[in-house]
């Protein structure tokens, strides 16, 4: 693992300097995707319309871990990202435990930001087969599908304690405000103390695939579940009824809602941290060449 010191000069006397080490932690990124086979074919919750929506949240997650790796800012020997797959909910934590024990415990490394691309209603991720696996009492007794949102305040994000943290919900409804002020999914987990001085986001409206951040386009292949890696690939919120639309241009996408302690900071397109169009790096990577070439069709 490359050196995550940086160097800086103390003044000990009237003319003496000194150089001395200062630590820094590393900035973990972790973006969940769902890993599983879905039982039914269900358009409500399925927006691709077929028999998974498991191979669109993996390219949704490679897309922001492509972006993220190109940010001008990010430093490979201060930030780290992954994607890591999960088929339940009592990963989540077990999941992060690893990821921090790896590089070196909670006093060397902290969490900028967790993700998850997932299925979602207003009550938060839906993981069809979680109850396969996980205990009975965690779930809704109408739906073995969610957990009880009060359960996502007991996760130990780690957070590095900056405003630059977020913790973004992808699925559909994750930040619908239609129901009423007191189930908005995002709002609601922002105000958890687990998550204080988090930007929390959620979806507005139902998800669905494509090739921006901002609008929704897609192929038909995308809405056969093939053709994923033709491109970039955002879960956008959009509206039923435009699907045929989205295949011909672009459809403006519906905005996505953020968070802190509560408070609705702003309505916005994801492109405002998740973007393959805006600046990228000079360092030469095959993350780079990818977007190079995504530049080339979806500009």
């Amino acid at each position: 693992m490359s050196s995550n010191t940086t160097s800086a000069t103390t003044n000990i006397g009237p003319s003496n300097n000194r150089k001395v080490k200062i630590s820094r932690p590393i900035e973990l990124f972790l973006l969940f995707w769902i890993d599983e086979i879905e039982p039914t074919v269900d358009t409500t919750w399925n927006p691709t319309g077929s028999l998974t929506g498991r191979d669109f949240f993996k390219e949704a997650a490679q897309t922001r871990l492509i972006n993220l790796k190109t940010e001008p800012w990010f430093d490979s020997r201060f930030h780290r990202a992954h994607c890591p797959p999960i088929t339940h909910f009592s990963e989540i934590q077990k999941i992060i435990d690893n990821w921090i024990k790896k590089y070196g415990g909670s006093n060397k490394v902290v969490i900028r930001e967790v993700s998850f691309f997932s299925h979602g209603a207003w009550d938060g991720p839906i993981i069809y087969n979680a109850s396969q696996y996980d205990p009975e009492h965690i779930f809704f007794d109408r739906f073995k599908a969610q957990i009880k949102p009060a359960l996502w305040g007991d996760i130990n994000f780690y957070w590095a304690g900056n405003k630059e943290c977020r913790l973004n919900f992808f699925g559909c409804n994750t930040g619908n405000i239609k129901k009423g002020i007191s189930n908005i999914f995002a709002r609601n987990t922002s105000i958890n103390l687990n998550n204080s001085n988090v930007t929390v986001s959620g979806q507005m409206t139902s998800s669905f695939p494509s090739f921006y951040p901002d609008s929704r386009y897609t192929t038909g292949a995308r809405s056969m579940n093939k053709g994923w890696n033709a491109g970039p690939t955002y879960m956008v919120s959009g509206d039923a009824g435009q699907g045929k639309s989205a295949l011909i241009d672009k459809v403006k996408a519906n905005k996505m809602s953020f968070y802190q302690s509560g408070k609705n900071i702003s309505k916005s397109y994801q492109s405002i941290f998740n973007d393959h169009r805006k600046k990228r790096t000079t360092t030469s990577s095959s993350e780079l060449s990818t977007i190079e070439r995504w530049l080339r069709l979806y500009r």
